[in-house]
């Protein structure tokens, strides 16, 4: 068989009358083949100009058509169809999925190699050849890739209610192997992707030494050509588990293509294949996920001559790190403001306090919350430990607060607030018997007694720095008077402390009589 350049070389000759010699000793080929080209240009009508305005493909096609012949019976896909599912985004599918479909329309259909050999020849034809891709050599055990599923169909029924949710497919694959791990949870939300990491690591049964997440909003909260800010989470994955986390360039999913591929599988054969079913709960419905990922995992594609799962454990296991003993605690995640009462408000409704010098009136400060089921961690936008908090679990509405966040002012009237009848009468009983029995008698002066806190907070104010005996005294001096009021506590303590101060001198006379002393008996 010629090639094209061959066959416009021969059809040139052939046409300038050049004999047989001549284009053997131009194109090395033989007689047989020469006079079998010059009779097809003879019985076909075409000359050298005719032959060189078909295509190469049309020419070769001219020239050879049992080479290009197929059984006419078989019928062709419909590659329009194809196509356009292929490039359909909401319904992601690939071409074994369709091949699947041909065979079950038609038993004695082409093969999958010829099927897609078909639809990709229509496809670049009619579309034009796709892009040339570089070579990525991967090395063992080194990076495990995470993605979401971008389609999600309602398997779980909820018993509450009857309503069905959707299934979002938790995705990684790792290594040189891309072993598949799969698992279906109810949100994307960031409790979801730790606990997905984690599982999958457990799955793993090792650590690799690079995550690389989508770009996620759970993952990074910042991603351009000058900068990358990760999320909390895995900021703490991170730091727990020694590994390094680096997200490829944004919108690139070239950039992470092993994972791209375990999604469109997962959604094509995952969902297919429980897309009729209906479960009581995720559990149930991930352990049917890995029995369809065992198959995948164990399967020999067409590529390759060993399982994913061989590969991964002579391959990639070995040059992965070991889990740490203890598990990493997954929280719940959340960006909070802090306000002016400085007291983030949680998704459950409960409001726990930070140090007040968080609020700034003209710039805002956002904090990131993790919640556990017993305690609640605040951290600063650098990941940085501000206060922890017991979680509370109240029906109602609840401020959990510090004292030590609250500024001075709030000190005070927090502490005030706090007291009640017990508390003066402790505080009393330290100053004496008669201080505390003035201060029973001003609370049974009251029908309620927090109306009388004001007043005994007064009372026993004035007593700061004043020694206990003098207090004392005017107490006893209030009690046998009968005017248990702040008023004349505060005269007699006044009097008190005079006469400590000048002792009464009515029983002292001059030493000496005097003319300018008349005496008591002159005014007789």
């Amino acid at each position: 068989m010629m090639d094209y350049n061959t066959l416009i070389t021969v059809s040139r000759m052939l046409d300038h009358q050049a004999t047989y010699r001549q284009i053997h000793d131009r194109t090395g080929i033989g007689n047989q083949a020469i006079t079998r080209t010059k009779r097809m240009m003879r019985d076909s009508g075409f000359s050298f100009a005719g032959l060189e305005a078909f295509s190469p493909e049309d020419l070769l096609d001219f020239f050879y058509p049992s080479k290009k012949r197929r059984d006419e019976s078989i019928p062709l896909p419909d590659f329009e169809k194809i196509w356009k599912e292929l490039n359909d985004p909401t319904v992601p599918t690939n071409i074994v999925f369709h091949w699947l479909q041909y065979k079950d329309e038609h038993p004695n259909g082409y093969q999958r190699t010829q099927f897609v050999k078909y639809v990709s020849e229509w496809i670049e034809s009619n579309h034009g050849k796709t892009a040339v891709r570089m070579v990525v050599q991967r090395r063992p055990g080194e990076k495990m890739y995470i993605d979401w599923a971008g389609t999600t169909v309602p398997l779980v029924r909820d018993p509450a209610t009857g309503n069905l949710k959707d299934a979002h497919l938790f995705v990684t694959t790792l290594g040189v192997s891309s072993l598949l791990f799969v698992r279906a949870f109810e949100n994307e939300r960031t409790a979801a992707v730790a606990e997905g990491v984690t599982e999958a690591f457990k799955f793993y049964r090792a650590l690799p030494r690079i995550l690389v997440p989508d770009n996620m909003k759970t993952a990074v909260e910042r991603h351009n050509k000058d900068e990358l800010v990760l999320s909390s989470l895995f900021k703490d994955l991170e730091s727990f588990y020694k590994v390094i986390v680096v997200p490829p360039p944004a919108r690139k999913p070239k950039g992470k293509p092993s994972v791209e591929n375990g999604v469109k599988w997962a959604e094509t054969h995952i969902f297919g294949r429980l897309k009729y079913k209906i479960f009581n709960n995720f559990d149930e419905l991930n352990r049917e996920i890995m029995t369809i990922v065992r198959l995948l995992n164990e399967d020999t594609s067409k590529k390759k001559t060993e399982q994913r799962q061989t590969i991964f454990e002579s391959v990639d296991l070995p040059h992965m790190r070991p889990l740490p003993k203890d598990p990493f605690a997954v929280c719940e995640y959340e960006s909070c403001t802090v306000p002016a009462n400085y007291h983030i408000r949680l998704s459950d409704g409960h409001y726990y306090s930070v140090p007040y010098t968080f609020y700034r009136p003209k710039r805002t400060t956002v904090v990131t919350v993790k919640s556990t089921p017993y305690d609640v961690f605040i951290c600063d936008q650098n990941n940085r430990l501000i206060c922890t908090h017991k979680r509370t679990y109240d029906p109602f509405q609840k401020y959990v607060t510090n004292p030590d966040h609250m500024p001075p002012e709030h000190q005070y009237w927090k502490e005030t607030e706090s007291r009640d009848s017990k508390y003066y009468l402790r505080w009393a009983k330290k100053i004496g018997p008669h201080m505390h029995r003035f201060i029973q008698g001003v609370l049974y002066q009251y029908e309620h007694e927090q109306q009388a806190y004001n007043t005994l907070n007064g009372i026993l104010h004035q007593c700061d720095h004043i020694p206990n005996g003098i207090a004392e005294q005017a107490a006893a001096k209030c009690i046998k008077e009968g005017k248990l009021t702040f008023s004349r506590f505060k005269y007699q303590l006044t009097v008190s402390q005079k006469q400590i101060e000048h002792p009464s001198n009515k029983n002292l006379s001059p030493e000496k009589p005097h003319q300018n002393i008349r005496g008591k008996e002159y005014y007789k």
